[in-house]
C-alpha cells in the first residue's frame, strides 16, 4: 500500500490535464498463483507466487520483467496452502516476506540471500483458515506483525536487523487478514491494529496500549487514517467512521457514522480531497467522509485500486480490465482503459505504480503498463 500505508502513490504530473492519456503495455510475463501485490523500490520489484510445486518470493527488473532471483518458502500438502497472501515489505535493501504458514523471511534485496527468519508458530499462534495474509510493518527499527494469537502474542515486533523479539503484546484475542498501519492521531505516532475482535493502537517502540475500540464486525481491509484524528474502518457489512477523542488515559474512539457502503470487498479504500473511493461489493463508490453519503456508484464487477496523481487506477477482479478514473465527487469519469488480462483470470492484488509505470498481476500473469500522452 505504498510508503505511507495509504494506497496513494507519491508524486504529481503523471496525467496531463490538456491531453487524454493512453495505457500502453511495456512488458508481460507468466507468474504463479498468489494474492500478493507488487512492491517496487528503485529498479527492482518484488512479489510472491506459487508455481504448483513451491511458493516463493521473487525479484524482477522493473524495465523488462526479467527475473533476478527466486527464494523458495516451502511446499504444501493442499493447493490453497501454497498460494501467498501477504505482500512483501521492502526497507533499506531488505525484503520482509511472510508466507501463509507464518514464517517471516528477511532477504537481501540484491541477491535473495536469507538474512534471518522467524516462525510465528513458535509463539503458539495458529494460521487463519486461509493462512497468514497480514503485511509486515517497519517502524522504529522494528518489523511488526499481526500474529493473531488467541491466548497470547497477538502483535509481535522483531528487531529489524537481527530478528530478535523486541516485544510481544496481547491486547486482543483474534487476528485478521488485514494489516496494521502506522500514522499520527492526536499528535502521537502510533500503530493501529485491525484485530478480529477489536480495533486497537499501540506505541510502536514498546507495544503499550494507547486505546482500544470494540463493537466492530470482523475487518475486511486495512484501516484508513484520515485528517481530523479520524479512522475509516471497512468491515464485513458496513463502512464505519471513527474519531479519536479524549486525553491521556481517557483516549477513546467515538463512532461518527456507520453506512451500508464500502463493504464486502477485498479492495482497499483510498482518500482524496475529503472523499473515500473504494469498492462496495461490485460497485466502485465515492463516499463523502463528512456524512457517509455515497456521491456516486459505478458497477465494474468488483476490483481493487490505488490513487495516483488524483486518479484511480482500478483493476477488475475478473474482467482483466484496467480503468483510469478521475478521482472526483462529481461523478464517474473514465479517462483510459486497457484489457490487461483475459477475462476470468482472478486479480485480487491492487495495482502498483512507480517511475511512470503501472504494475499489475493476476493468477497467471504479471504486466507493466506505461502512461502515454
Amino acid at each position: 500500500m505504498g510508503p505511507r500505508n495509504d494506497g496513494i502513490a507519491p508524486g504529481t504530473g503523471v496525467f496531463r490535464p490538456d491531453a487524454e492519456p493512453r495505457l500502453e503495455e511495456s512488458w508481460r510475463r507468466p507468474i504463479g498463483a498468489g494474492y500478493s501485490s507488487i512492491s517496487v523500490v528503485g529498479d527492482r520489484a518484488f512479489t510472491m507466487d506459487a508455481d504448483g510445486r513451491e511458493a516463493a518470493v521473487l525479484a524482477f527488473r522493473v524495465r523488462d520483467g526479467h527475473q533476478l532471483w527466486r527464494f523458495p518458502t516451502g511446499t504444501a500438502e493442499r493447493s490453497y496452502d501454497l498460494n501467498p497472501l501477504s505482500t512483501p515489505t521492502v526497507d533499506h535493501g531488505r525484503v520482509f516476506a511472510l508466507d501463509v504458514r507464518g514464517r517471516l523471511h528477511v532477504l537481501d534485496a540484491e541477491d535473495g540471500r536469507l538474512i534471518w527468519s522467524r516462525d510465528l508458530r513458535d509463539f503458539a499462534v495458529s494460521p487463519p483458515s486461509y493462512g497468514f495474509s497480514t503485511a509486515p510493518l517497519i517502524e522504529n527499527g522494528l518489523v511488526i506483525v499481526l500474529a493473531g494469537g488467541e491466548k497470547s502474542h497477538n502483535l509481535v515486533a522483531f528487531d529489524k536487523a537481527t530478528g530478535e523479539t523486541a516485544w510481544s503484546v496481547y491486547h486482543a484475542k483474534q487476528g485478521s487478514y488485514s494489516s496494521p498501519v502506522a500514522g499520527t492521531l492526536g499528535g502521537r505516532r502510533q500503530i493501529v491494529v485491525p484485530a478480529g475482535d477489536k480495533l486497537y493502537a499501540v506505541d510502536g517502540s514498546s507495544g503499550s496500549l494507547l486505546w482500544a475500540h470494540e463493537g466492530l464486525p470482523y475487518p475486511d481491509r486495512n484501516p484508513v487514517l484520515l485528517p481530523g484524528d479520524r479512522i475509516f474502518m471497512p468491515v464485513e457489512e458496513a463502512g464505519v467512521m471513527l474519531r479519536l477523542a479524549g486525553e491521556g488515559r481517557t483516549r477513546r474512539l467515538e463512532e461518527s457514522w456507520r453506512v451500508d457502503h464500502l463493504k464486502d470487498s477485498y479492495s482497499p479504500a483510498v482518500f482524496s480531497g475529503g472523499f473515500l473511493y473504494g469498492f462496495d461489493h461490485n460497485f466502485l463508490t465515492c463516499l463523502d467522509t463528512a456524512s457517509g453519503e455515497a456521491r456516486w456508484r459505478q458497477q465494474l464487477s468488483g476490483g481493487s485500486l490505488i490513487l495516483v496523481d488524483d486518479h484511480l487506477l482500478v483493476l477488475g477482479q475478473i474482467s482483466g480490465k484496467l480503468h483510469l478514473v478521475a478521482a472526483s465527487p462529481e461523478g464517474y469519469r473514465e479517462r483510459a482503459r486497457a484489457q490487461v488480462f483475459e477475462a476470468g483470470q482472478s486479480s485480487f492484488a491492487p495495482p502498483s505504480f512507480a517511475a511512470g509505470r503501472i504494475f499489475l498481476r493476476s493468477s497467471e500473469e504479471m504486466a507493466a503498463y506505461a502512461v502515454v500522452h
